[in-house]
Parts: structure tokens; C-alpha cells; sequence
């Protein structure tokens, strides 16, 4: 390979070219041609270098004689000209708003640009000299494609002028702001004409709501419709991003603690004295049932300057009942995408359990929430049950109070603007349509003492088996078994968690394979069965799979996440002390904080799970995990992160 550079005083200032050359026999040699190209600053004495086998693949017996040099003298070529014309602006001129400049860009010069890129910029400037590292830049836009001589392109921007700018001001179109290209003169580059920016608070618009209609029913959960206007009663037009909000408060007064219900967002243009209505349809979800009065608050983020925002809500001149549909112990309801429901309990002793359960299609995700006194949410609640790859949930309450609880089940892929956005009628129909129709089924009941459910409820005959049960009316000193015929597993350990839930690990080493029967017993004596509710089958191999995922590159300096996903693949239980991660390349951290507080080459890692006596941590069966740790490179190059598992 030999290499071409453009020399001056000695030094190199550019690589032209490289040149590969085939291989040569003894005593011959070869003779090639190449052509350069020179920038159009490159004026005066330079030299040409050549330097043959630049990259020292060959062995020699001496380099000495591997180059030779030729000294030029370059020339100025004609050179390429930028000018402005016809420079336009559309669109209002007020702090926020966007505008459409217009201008366009010719080639004057003796010469096409030769590049085929540069940047083009727009300043505010409130001299009449533009200074562009004082004048305020609001946007630049890129041209592609070389100009030739005597031609011209269109150059177009919608750009934003800031909210805080206003006054008169000279708008500058520059071409070539970057000064990519070298230019015979840079003095007609650029163009401005002079514009005044409005202040959006000399144009106050004065906003109230007129009228609200709301039904004198609500369900909570059920798609509720209303409408109510909004009045500009100021000089000026309403236009911009108009946010209301609506409330549901006790008494005909707005307050901090009233609930907010929903949201309506969209863009306005109420001229001076006219009105805009409404018709809004949303789901009310945040309050329990009773009467509430529906109160409107509009504009409520100010992006509309007003005089004054003293009137900017009204109060329904009547309240609105909420009710929610009642579901009672013992009985059921089948619902779609979600619903709420209350259950009043009165006569269920202090100590009893109530079970509640939701079927649903085992291809849809689903979630249960319940909470006693106020509606449940996704994030707030009292009990959930989110379980993933199974057709039902189930949520246990021991020590049932006396009063109401409340609950919601809910399709996992509606997500919380399905709550909280009052949209159009038509936007709101395109929005449900994403989510599926699939039914589900919710019903409540007592449970009586006894498992009711496994969260592992297969296992292998090569070791043992970790299982959380759950039930109703739990002891700290009861115990566990499955049974099959005249064949028992005893349970090996049990941790007591609460009246509902238990973990409990069974040895199933040499096991009959078959279905069983989970029977719980108390120290008195009394029986429970959950027939068929485990599975021994033949051992597999067990073994931890594990992945990491982070980056394949990372900034100098600069923190990525790494995250390791680890699970057992097998039907019987993984017992480990965890990970070690491990790099010579840089810093660990379990936080972001710590890579710089207290960064670490290696970071001792502890898995989800239950850690025994002796800090042995137990992986069951089909369970997985995720651990998130930082990392950060401070050197150039590859980066070694080693994983080691700790059994």
C-alpha cells in the first residue's frame, strides 16, 4: 500500500490517497497514476510525498529510500459565491409560536461548491450588525447536494421563537453558517429584514366555563359521557394548547383534596366573545360511591395568558350520584376490559379469609386489585394478584373487617390514559378499539381453612421442590403433604408468612411420579385437601441459565446499564449464594450514585429469593430474576465483564 500526502514545511497536512500496489517480483517495479483532488483553501508552495508500504507489512533491509517527494505550487481556482434573495416569514410572530421563514440561496461565485454539504442558520439579532456568538440562534436546517455556478435551491424552516423574546428584533437567514465552503466573499451570506415579536401578555385572552351538563348517575368504571363551554369574554383570541381538568368534590367548593377525574387536552382558537363546547366522554375511577358535584377547571396549566385566571372554574349546579356495582360474597360477575365492584361484608366473623378470584382467557394478561374503604389502583391497593402465563388470579384477605371493600380487575394492556383522559367521542371509540374484548369472570367467597393455590405446582424426581402456598387460615406450627393413594411426601421445611401464605419445600428425590393431593393439617387435627394440586414428573437436567444484556458500546466516561437475567430451566430447585461480577475495564455499581461514591471492580451479587440459615438462596423451578447493575469505561477499547456464579 502506498500513501499520497499534501506536505507543507515538512509536515503533513493531509492523506490525498491511498494506493494498493500488487505484489513485485525481485528487481521489478511498477508505475501508477492516481489524481487528487485539492481543497479550495490549498493556495501557494506545497510538496507531494509518497510513501511506499506506509503500513511496514513488508521486511526490508532498509526503509530509507521508500519515499520521494515532489514540491507544487497551487493555484486559486475560481471559486463559488453564496447569496441571499427573497427572504419571507408566515405565521404570527409572538414568543412560542412557530414560523415558516422562506429565502432562497444562489450560487454567484465562478465555480460549483464542491462540497455537497453544509449547515444554514436563523438568528434574532437586536443590532443592526449580526454577531453570531452573541445574536440568539433559534435554528439551523442542513443542505445536501452541491450548488453549481448560477444555480439556486429553496431554503425553508419552520422554527419556534422562544416564549421569552418580544420586541423589535432583525431576523438573519445566513447560508453556510458552519463556513464549510470556501467562498471568493462570505458578504452576501446572509439576509435580514426587521420584524416586530408580540408579547403574548400584551394580548390576554379572559376565559370562563359557561355551563356544565353531567349525568345525574355515574357508574364508576363505565364510560361516562358530559359537556360543558368554555367562554373567552377578553379582547384577544384563546389560541394555543387549552388543559382542563375535571373534578369530583363532596361540597360545591373546590379544594387540594377533591379527586381529579380526568384530563381534556386539545388545540384552541376562541375568538374575543365567542364560546367553545366540549362533549367529552371518560371513565370515572378514583372515588368511591356517593354524591360528588362536577367542577371544571379550564386552562389549568396557564399556557393561554389571560388577564386574569380568577374565574376559571365552574361547580355543577346539582351533584351526580357515583354508584359502583355491587358484588356480593358468594355470587359472581363477568366483565370486560375492567370493572370495578364493592363488596359489603357484615356478618363474616374477624378471623375468616375472603377469596377473591378472576378467570380469564390464558392469551390476555390480567390483574386483580382490592382495597378496603376506597377504590383500588394499578398503584395503589391493599392486595393484588398480577400473576403472569395463567388463566386466573386470586387475591386472599385474612381477618375480614367488617364494612365495604372495593375492587378492580382489569386487562393488563389498558393503561392509566385509559383512566384519566375525557377525550372526543370518535377519539375515544379509536382508543378502545386497541383493547381486546376478551371476557373475564370475578367472583368472591369465603375460603375455609386449606391450600388454594401452589406457585409451583410441578416438580422433578432428581431433588427437591420450593413451592409458596396459599390459603385461608394458616398456622405458624401446621403442616403440609401430598398425597397419592397410600404414597406421602412429608413436607423437609415450612416458613410461616401470614395467615394466608406459606413456603414450603418437599423432597421428591426417588418420588413416584403422578398427580397428588395437597392436604393441609393443623395441631388439632383438622384436614384440608387441594385435589390434584401438584405434579411429580421424571427429573430433568438442572442448570441456571443466565444472560446479560448491556451496550456493545460505551462512551468514555459515561455510565451504562447492565442488566443480568437469570432462570431455572429444570423441575427441581437451584440453590446458589449468588454472583460475582467482575471487570479490571472500568467501575460496577449497584446504583448510579455509586460509581461515583464508591466504585467497585467487582460487586458481590444476591439473587431474589428466600436466604436460608446458612445464606444459601433458592431458585424453584420456571423461576426467574433480574439484577440491574452500572457500568462505566474510562479507557479506550475492549472491556472484559465476567460473571461468576457463586454455588
Amino acid at each position: 500500500m502506498c500513501d499520497v500526502w499534501l506536505m507543507k514545511d515538512n509536515k503533513a497536512v493531509k492523506l490525498l490517497k491511498s494506493v494498493e500496489i500488487e505484489a513485485l517480483t525481485q528487481l521489478n517495479g511498477v508505475q501508477k497514476s492516481v489524481t487528487v483532488e485539492l481543497e479550495d483553501d490549498i493556495v501557494g508552495d506545497y510538496a507531494i510525498k509518497v510513501v511506499a508500504d506506509s503500513a511496514h507489512r513488508q521486511d526490508e533491509l532498509s526503509r530509507s529510500n521508500n519515499s520521494g517527494i515532489s514540491h507544487i505550487t497551487s493555484i486559486q481556482s475560481p471559486l463559488p459565491n453564496l447569496a441571499l434573495n427573497n427572504m419571507d416569514v408566515e405565521g404570527r410572530l409572538q414568543g412560542g409560536d412557530t414560523i415558516t421563514i422562506t429565502t432562497y440561496v444562489w450560487n454567484n461565485g465562478g465555480n460549483s461548491t464542491h462540497k455537497e454539504k453544509w449547515s444554514d442558520a436563523f438568528y434574532l439579532s437586536s443590532g443592526y450588525e449580526l454577531d453570531t456568538r452573541k445574536d440568539l440562534r433559534i435554528g439551523s436546517k442542513i443542505h445536501v447536494g452541491e450548488l453549481k455556478k448560477n444555480e439556486y435551491y429553496r431554503m425553508e424552516a419552520k422554527l419556534r421563537i422562544p416564549e421569552n423574546v418580544h420586541g423589535y428584533y432583525f431576523l438573519y437567514a445566513v447560508a453556510d453558517d458552519s463556513k464549510t465552503l470556501i467562498e471568493s466573499s462570505r458578504t452576501d451570506n446572509s439576509r435580514r429584514i426587521s420584524v416586530f415579536i408580540e408579547d403574548a401578555n400584551d394580548r390576554p385572552a379572559q376565559l370562563r366555563v359557561g355551563q356544565i351538563s353531567a349525568p345525574a348517575n355515574i357508574t364508576a368504571g363505565i364510560l361516562t359521557s358530559m359537556d360543558y363551554s368554555v367562554v373567552n369574554d377578553g379582547y384577544y383570541p384563546a389560541t394555543g394548547t387549552l388543559r382542563d381538568v375535571i373534578y369530583l368534590s363532596k361540597d360545591n367548593k373546590w379544594d387540594e383534596d377533591d379527586a381529579m377525574v380526568g384530563v381534556v387536552e386539545d388545540e384552541v382558537n376562541i375568538l374575543p366573545g365567542e364560546s367553545l363546547t366540549r362533549q367529552v366522554r371518560g371513565y370515572v375511577t378514583n372515588v368511591i360511591d356517593g354524591e360528588y358535584y362536577v367542577i371544571v377547571r379550564t386552562n389549568s396549566t396557564h399556557s393561554i395568558v389571560e388577564s386574569d385566571y380568577d374565574d376559571n372554574q365552574l361547580v355543577a349546579r346539582s351533584p351526580s350520584n357515583i354508584s359502583i356495582s355491587q358484588l356480593p360474597v358468594g355470587g359472581s360477575k363477568d366483565c370486560l376490559r375492567m370493572g370495578y365492584y364493592k363488596v359489603p361484608v357484615q356478618s363474616i366473623g374477624q378471623s375468616a379469609t375472603l377469596g377473591f378470584t378472576l378467570n380469564h382467557d390464558s392469551e390476555q394478561q390480567a390483574g386483580l386489585y382490592v382495597a378496603y374503604g376506597r377504590l383500588p389502583s394499578t398503584a395503589s391497593y391493599d392486595y393484588a394478584s398480577t400473576h403472569l402465563n395463567t388463566d386466573i388470579q386470586e387475591v386472599l384477605v385474612p381477618n375480614v373487617q367488617s364494612g365495604n371493600y372495593y375492587v378492580l380487575a382489569q386487562q393488563n394492556d389498558i393503561t392509566m390514559d385509559y383512566y384519566h383522559w375525557f377525550t372526543w367521542p370518535d377519539e375515544n371509540n379509536r382508543r378502545s378499539s386497541s383493547v381486546s374484548d376478551n371476557p373475564m369472570s370475578l367472583s368472591v367467597r369465603e375460603v375455609q381453612f386449606g391450600a388454594t393455590r401452589l406457585s409451583v405446582t410441578e416438580g422433578g424426581t432428581d431433588g427437591w421442590v420450593t413451592t409458596e402456598v396459599q390459603g385461608a387460615l394458616f398456622d405458624s406450627i401446621m403442616d403440609f403433604r401430598l398425597e397419592r393413594e397410600k404414597y406421602r411426601i412429608p413436607i423437609e421445611s415450612m416458613t410461616y408468612n401470614n395467615q394466608t401464605s406459606a413456603r414450603v419445600i418437599f423432597n421428591l428425590n426417588r418420588a413416584e411420579t403422578g398427580k397428588y393431593d395437597v392436604v393441609s393439617e393443623l395441631p388439632d387435627g383438622t384436614l384440608a385437601t387441594l385435589p390434584n394440586g401438584f405434579t411429580v414428573v421424571p427429573g430433568v437436567s438442572t442448570e441456571l441459565g443466565v444472560k446479560i444484556d448491556m451496550p456493545h458500546w460505551v462512551r468514555i466516561e459515561q455510565f451504562v446499564p447492565v442488566n443480568i437475567t437469570y432462570a431455572n430451566s429444570g423441575n427441581t430447585d437451584i440453590v446458589v449464594r449468588g454472583f460475582i461480577f467482575a471487570t479490571e475495564d472500568g467501575d460496577l455499581s449497584t446504583t448510579i450514585e455509586g460509581l461515583t461514591k464508591n466504585p467497585q471492580h467487582y460487586l458481590s451479587l444476591t439473587l431474589d429469593g428466600k436466604q436460608d440459615g446458612r445464606g444459601f438462596i433458592t431458585i424453584p423451578p420456571r423461576t426467574q430474576g433480574t439484577i440491574t447493575c452500572y457500568f462505566k469505561q474510562y479507557e479506550i477499547g475492549k472491556s472484559i465483564l465476567t460473571l461468576y456464579l457463586v454455588k
